[in-house]
């Protein structure tokens, strides 16, 4: 004869898989909680070995709080200036005023679809004072040429030119800014001067290295920056 289960059997059992499924809740919770954690949290690289932090920003990061930002440790701000022929960056200007004591360096955004000339002339007409740091020049392959690259001979050859116009203009160094392969495919141009290299791991060379899209090491804003430190010693240049 089959044995009969005690009437309360029912309730454990339906308690019990109340407290699986609880228990699973927690623990994808806990998870999540922990990758959100990871996601946002600093890496910022050894602050004895690199002691001057800085941000990349745009006018997709809002508008420039300096106190903010030096609360957190920042001593330095890159900010977009211009894209190409034409465009202009919303926040560049009221960034630039409202940094304080912050580092300024204005950067430009390399187009392969402008001439150099054009290019200059963008930067020239909105940036009358391109602060104390080189004036950054971001490459990055975007859209069909990250797999139909231009020829590096013509790609430099623009590059040239461009630094040419800018550093007659504004009489201040450049610095290129890219990814280590982007830095890579351009190493002919302009060797003598710096480079910003955007990685999440150390790099080899590079005066300036942006490790990571993520909050200020301190301070009490939630917002994430593209950080950067400086990898030449206490003093920016």
């Amino acid at each position: 004869m089959r044995a009969k289960r005690p009437i309360y059997a029912d309730t454990y059992d339906r308690r019990r898989n109340i407290t699986i499924v609880i228990l699973v809740i927690v623990v994808l919770a806990a998870i999540g909680v922990g990758v959100w954690w990871w996601g946002h949290k600093n890496p910022r690289p050894s602050e004895a070995k690199y002691p001057k932090l800085g941000v990349r920003m745009s006018q997709a990061d809002g508008v420039l709080d300096a106190s903010e930002l030096e609360d957190g440790g920042v001593s330095f701000v890159y900010l977009k200036a211009t894209q190409g022929a034409s465009f202009v960056d919303d926040n560049f200007a009221t960034n630039e005023s409202r940094a304080g004591n912050l580092k300024v360096g204005a950067y430009h955004y390399f187009s392969f679809d402008s001439t150099p000339q054009a290019q200059a002339e963008n930067f020239i007409k909105h940036v009358s004072d391109a602060g104390e740091l080189p004036i950054g020049i971001y490459v990055t392959y975007y859209g069909n040429y990250a797999s139909d690259p231009p020829k590096a001979s013509v790609v430099a050859a623009k590059l040239t030119t461009l630094i040419n116009f800018l550093q007659a203009y504004y009489q201040q160094g450049v610095v290129l800014m890219g990814s280590p392969s982007t830095l890579a495919k351009i190493k002919a141009v302009a060797p003598s001067a710096a480079r910003y290299v955007i990685t999440s791991k150390k790099p080899k060379t590079g005066s300036y290295w942006e490790y990571a899209n993520a909050k200020l090491p301190q301070g009490g804003t939630d917002q994430t920056f593209d950080c950067v430190v400086y990898t030449k010693g206490t003093s920016l240049p």
